[in-house]
């Protein structure tokens, strides 16, 4: 549950996040009784209701997309030529990038970090904790 109250607290003014009202077991079965707060989802607020679905996006994310978006995951933090040049590079070397690349980017990160938030404990290790919800704020944030 420590895993789940943090990435809640971290999105919880971005997207919906449920809310608990009544868990129990009936007849041998899990059941919650919920309600989402309001907002919209992750996938709208990361394609900005952009058409793609988020199959196409991990579909087209192998390998130079993953590196693309490991690569610039600290870009807003390096001087504002870093992001256009390192494209450049790519594309003047005939890496051909979908249309979308920055949204998939943003998409590929914002998984890679959630998969790292919840794997980390913020007592155990407050500076990768305060690292990784630096970079999701600045993912949602856009």
């Amino acid at each position: 549950m420590y895993k789940e109250k943090n990435i809640s607290k971290l999105l919880k003014n971005k997207i919906p996040i449920p809310i608990f009202f009544h868990s129990g077991i009936c007849d041998g079965y899990h059941f919650a009784i919920n309600n989402y707060i309001s907002g919209i989802t992750l996938r709208e607020l990361l394609l900005k209701n952009n058409t793609n679905n988020i199959d196409d996006i991990m579909y087209q994310a192998g390998t130079i997309l993953w590196d693309i978006a490991n690569m610039l995951r600290y870009s807003f933090k390096t001087p504002k030529n870093f992001k256009a040049s390192f494209i450049n590079g790519l594309t003047d070397n005939n890496i051909l990038l979908p249309s979308d690349w920055n949204k998939s980017i943003k998409l590929l990160n914002l998984i890679s970090l959630i998969d790292l938030l919840i794997r980390t404990n913020a007592k155990n290790q407050p500076k990768r904790y305060d690292d990784i919800v630096l970079l999701i704020n600045n993912i949602i944030s856009y």
